[in-house]
């Protein structure tokens, strides 16, 4: 479980350029490449499933927000007036009708576009598109490829980055005018190759469990912990840690639900490898 932030120090990459091809910014949209897509090293790293839903969002509202533009491009100026226009029109409507709040700052720091809002986000991709103008076929393909990524169910490998082939295709000849984000790029791109390799459903690697894991070390470090010693602090916060990720005491509180498969979108099941 790994986050984009670690993959790009284990690989010397910046997070603006893939960790896999090393390319950025226009050359994101070729899928091109010299990488040995049978070394099984290059891709166990995968990518981070819980934040391709938060990068893919947000790189979809900013093509949507660039889209009355009479020519749209890629580099526009904070100073634009129609464009910051049609975004606080879109984050209006956005927030009126399905209740999201979009790059809004929080007290704590940070901004409003976590996990479960992406998840909406593309979940009502009717919605998004009827708001937005942004092309049906294409966030629901974005849909179906994100829900598959997070889902713990085997991929049909070979299928699947047909589908993602044809939907890197589909956003060149639609947006192409801006760049596939490094997060959209090693999905479209690399995606199958990713899935190929991974020893387990890439779903099952999510860094989420990381991500809520936050806010039990803020807890633990301020009542569970002695504050005489920073190395006491850091060992008690440790310890509470390794009590509360015990199996027997975390499963303890955990809902039975249904099987992974029942959850799926009907164009999703065909993607992934039914037992």
């Amino acid at each position: 479980m790994m986050d984009t932030k670690v993959v790009n120090d284990l690989t010397e990459t910046n997070s603006q350029s893939c960790s896999f091809c090393g390319k950025s910014g226009k050359n994101l949209n070729d899928a091109t490449n010299d990488l040995n897509e049978t070394n099984a090293e290059k891709f166990s790293r995968g990518f981070s499933p819980l934040h391709c839903y938060i990068r893919t969002m947000e790189l979809f509202l900013k093509v949507a927000y660039r889209l009355r533009m009479e020519k749209p491009t890629w580099r526009v100026a904070k100073s634009n007036e129609a464009v910051r226009q049609r975004e606080a029109t879109i984050r209006a409507e956005i927030k009126r009708r399905l209740g999201l709040r979009i790059s809004e700052p929080l007290p704590s720091g940070g901004n409003s576009n976590d996990g479960n809002t992406s998840r909406t986000f593309f979940k009502e991709w009717r919605t998004i598109c009827e708001i937005t103008g942004l092309n049906e076929d294409l966030l629901e393909r974005m849909y179906i490829i994100l829900v598959i990524i997070n889902c713990k169910s085997d991929i049909n490998v070979e299928v699947f980055q047909n589908y993602l082939e044809t939907t890197r295709k589909l956003y060149i000849s639609l947006y192409g005018w801006y760049p596939l984000s490094p997060t959209l790029h090693k999905i479209l791109v690399h995606g199958g190759a990713i899935a190929k390799h991974s020893t387990v459903p890439v779903g099952m690697l999510s860094e989420e469990a990381l991500e809520t894991r936050n806010k039990s070390i803020r807890k633990f470090r301020e009542f569970h912990s002695r504050k005489f010693s920073r190395t006491a602090n850091i060992e008690d916060v440790f310890q509470r840690l390794l009590l509360t990720s015990d199996p027997v005491i975390s499963l303890m509180n955990r809902k039975s639900s249904d099987s992974p498969l029942n959850s799926l979108p009907a164009k999703a099941q065909e993607l992934v490898i039914l037992n």
